[in-house]
């Protein structure tokens, strides 16, 4: 069983083969990283130039085929023109009530006669103010 046991006596020593290795890793993650460079440059690149430009064609298709001027309706807007002037020009009719207008008020109970100077007004009259 002395085989796979290890000589006490023997340092460890890196051989020649070995030397390169750090030097190796590191040209590893430069390439690494140049290849990722690379991969996103060129997607970026197809995207701002052949997609983008995809899209902004079908964007003028679509323009292209809408008409862009719609032909005036000027009956429509004649009645327009003229329910506008009608709305500002008509004149405002005067305030027949009076909020403020003092209107006395006598109340009669049934057990009291009515007193004969009190006039009754229509409706028509106290509406308009007299």
């Amino acid at each position: 069983m002395n085989l796979f046991k290890k000589k006490p006596n023997t340092p460890n020593v890196a051989s020649r083969e070995f030397g390169y290795m750090p030097k190796i890793k590191i040209l590893n993650i430069v390439s690494i990283c140049i290849i990722l460079f690379s991969i996103s440059a060129t997607i970026w690149f197809v995207y701002t130039n052949i997609y983008q430009t995809i899209g902004k064609v079908q964007t003028l298709l679509l323009i292209e085929q809408k008409p862009q001027f719609e032909p005036i309706n000027f009956k429509k807007y004649n009645d327009t023109l003229a329910a506008w002037d009608k709305k500002y020009n008509t004149e405002i009719p005067e305030i027949a009530r009076n909020p403020f207008q003092k209107i006395e008020v006598i109340v009669v109970t049934s057990t009291e006669n009515i007193p004969e100077d009190l006039e009754i007004k229509n409706e028509e009259d106290i509406n308009l103010g007299l």
